[in-house]
């Protein structure tokens, strides 16, 4: 483990936000990495604020089911979009710039229907990180990668408690 990061024993408040056992968290003397930028990049604050800028959360706010509905299947398609821009770069500048694209989208898809990325993430991350290395027999391994497997008794994270408006379509 980097000796920039430590991994907390108890749920600690980080940015307003509850965070949960066992994820890592920056040592708050070594905020700042290498290249002066800060640990914990704020895309999730950055795409709140491009929406706000385009006002497009008070047209979100007014959607009913159906709406809220055609909303989730124009953020998969528009995801679908960046996935094969990726598939079709002819540059590593495009594959890069694809690769953000589709977090931009996925983060700015939670934040439209009022998800905590962050909640989510940590959640799904202190779960990841449970995982043991191992083989998966249905996925392949031809570069020898450690592959991570669930173990015995893993737990999926919940976002139960985590889903925003998208409950409203989920009933």
């Amino acid at each position: 483990m980097s000796d920039k990061l430590k991994v907390i024993d108890e749920p600690v408040n980080v940015y307003g936000e509850e965070i949960f056992d066992g994820c890592f968290v920056p040592d708050p003397e070594l905020i700042f990495l290498n290249d002066g930028l800060p640990w914990d990049m704020p895309w999730v604050d950055d795409i709140k604020d491009m929406h706000n800028h385009y006002q497009i959360p008070e047209k979100v706010k007014e959607f009913d089911k159906e709406k809220l509905e055609a909303l989730l299947k124009f953020r998969i398609a528009f995801l679908e979009e960046e996935l094969n821009e990726m598939k079709d770069s002819e540059s590593a500048d495009d594959v890069v710039d694809a690769l953000i694209d589709l977090v931009v989208v996925a983060i700015g898809t939670l934040d439209l229907f009022e998800v905590n990325a962050q909640k989510a993430w940590s959640a799904v991350h202190k779960a990841n990180m449970s995982k043991e290395v191992g083989i998966k027999a249905s996925r392949p391994n031809p570069l020898g990668l450690p592959d991570l497997i669930k173990p015995e008794g893993w737990e999926a994270p919940s976002h139960r408690d985590n889903i925003g408006r998208l409950g409203e379509i989920f009933d």
